[in-house]
């Protein structure tokens, strides 16, 4: 009697040092491709991985320590729709992935860099939010939230300035949160304080 060998673990952790990887042949098919800037510990990733098994999901994250503990959470919970990039989103977006290649873009609870001489590090500042609309399918969605409201009026008012996004929120920029959007950590977290989340959710525009 012959018993198959085992299957290969997948290739967790994915290097675009030479260009945007073969999406397909990692995930061995064509599903949509959903990114997280700033992955943290992993669990709006992985949530979001379980809630939506027909996307392929990329996370982004610069420390090697928690891209370590990603990768065992992603492991132990067996999501085999997630693949994981290391460094720093701003150049990552530039090589890993190709135009209109995203279907969806999530940013939960960027650095608000607080001190004013550290403001220039913002990740809406400089030209990330025109990298987001490079990648992202027509129609394709950019999902972002924080519990800083001065940081969300900042957003809202970058982005909405390029022309290149349809602000989906309500007269003054602000969104509801998504149905059935995956609770972060730092947002159960922030909740359990008594902090309010404040939500954006930008389109690309049609050309």
């Amino acid at each position: 009697m012959t018993h198959a060998a085992p299957s290969e673990e997948p290739q967790l952790l994915v290097s675009c040092a030479e260009g945007p990887p073969d999406w397909r042949a990692l995930f061995g098919h064509d599903n949509p491709l959903a990114v997280e800037v700033g992955v943290g510990k992993g669990v709006f990733l992985a949530r979001l991985a379980k809630t939506s098994p027909g996307v392929n999901v990329v996370g982004i994250e610069i420390r090697a320590k928690r891209i370590e503990k990603i990768v065992k959470r992603i492991r132990a919970e067996k999501l085999a729709n997630v693949r994981i990039l290391q460094g720093d989103a701003r150049a990552i977006f530039e090589r890993a992935f190709a135009n209109d290649s995203v279907a969806a873009v999530y940013l939960n609870f960027p650095d608000p860099w607080p001190k004013r001489r550290h403001a220039k590090r913002r990740i809406f500042r400089g030209e990330f939010p025109a990298c987001v609309h490079r990648v992202l399918i027509p129609g394709g969605r950019w999902y972002a939230c924080t519990d800083v409201l001065a940081y969300t009026r900042e957003m809202i008012g970058s982005v909405d300035a390029l022309g290149i996004f349809v602000n989906e929120g309500d007269a003054t920029g602000f969104s509801e949160r998504p149905a059935g959007y995956p609770a972060s950590i730092h947002e159960e977290k922030f909740r359990a304080w008594g902090r309010r989340i404040h939500y954006m959710r930008w389109k690309k525009r049609d050309r």
